[in-house]
């Protein structure tokens, strides 16, 4: 059972981010990129995913048409080699997600 709730996961995931648009994708994680490098040359490796999302927000850049992309968007920087997860999760600090844990990501 497990298996096949990964198998959707990444199913769902993938739809996610074909909704969002392949020109969201591309331009957000290169800004993504650009994140992970200022993260890197302040010496703050790790962070959550939330810290980006609101990063995008504040600057007013595009967001995707579902909330869900912002999900899947982790999976694919992993793909392109820019973090890894941590076994760390941390209480998230958005009001809407009322401190749910959130994994802790490292830049590469």
């Amino acid at each position: 059972m497990r298996a096949q709730g990964q198998v959707l996961k990444k199913q769902g995931q993938q739809l996610a981010l074909f909704n969002a648009g392949r020109d969201w994708i591309e331009q957000t994680l290169d800004r993504f990129a650009e994140f992970c490098k200022s993260r890197k040359a302040d010496g703050q490796p790790e962070f959550r995913f939330e810290e980006f999302r609101d990063m995008v927000i504040q600057r007013g850049w595009p967001e995707p048409a579902s909330h869900k992309a912002w999900g899947a968007l982790p999976r694919a920087a992993v793909k392109r080699r820019l973090i890894r997860a941590t076994n760390r999760y941390e209480p998230a600090q958005s009001r809407a997600t009322h401190a749910h844990p959130v994994r802790v990501w490292s830049v590469l």
